[in-house]
């Protein structure tokens, strides 16, 4: 039998794989908002952390007198003293 076009077979597509979207996924099958509100928050806190962790000590530090000469002296509280010094710098 020589094949033509009308008599060729055409390969069975499973269509369950071609139209797989797993954003469509997502949204048929998480349906609770509550579940999707702590997803989102898990992504946020840690984000979050990365950013603001090595922030925070630098915020504290710059409101201290800390001598790196005289460690022996420890941390004054300097308030804003130390931005009220930049501030009148003339190169700021």
């Amino acid at each position: 039998m020589i094949r033509t076009p009308q008599n060729v077979e055409q390969p069975v597509i499973n269509r369950r794989l071609t139209n797989y979207n797993p954003y469509l996924w997502f949204s048929q099958h998480i349906r609770n908002p509550l579940l999707v509100s702590l997803m989102i928050l898990q992504g946020l806190l840690l984000v979050s952390t990365v950013i603001f962790y090595p922030v925070l000590p630098r915020i504290w530090l710059s409101f201290n007198k800390y001598h790196l000469l005289r460690i022996h002296l420890g941390q004054q509280w300097a308030e804003l003293d130390q931005y009220a010094k930049l501030i009148d710098e003339p190169i700021f």
